[in-house]
């Protein structure tokens, strides 16, 4: 009489997926690409990584150039 347990207030969530026997099937045999299998897109990542390259560089060489500008100063 006390000590009965109480029953469990926490609801079991079930699946969402569908119980068809091909959905494995369907899944693996899907295509799913990145952005890199788009095509251009890893010119425009090259281009970019490029760019922001060029400009460390230039950063630096202007940096080179002031100080050794300033030397006796």
């Amino acid at each position: 009489m006390f000590l009965r347990r109480r029953k469990s207030s926490i609801v079991v969530a079930k699946s969402v997926r569908s119980k068809d026997p091909l959905h494995e099937f369907k899944k693996a045999s899907r295509k799913e690409f990145s952005r890199y299998d788009i095509p251009g897109e890893v010119w425009k990542s090259v281009r970019r990584l490029l760019y922001v390259a060029i400009a460390l560089a230039l950063f630096w060489f202007l940096r080179e150039c002031y100080l050794s500008w300033n030397i006796f100063q």
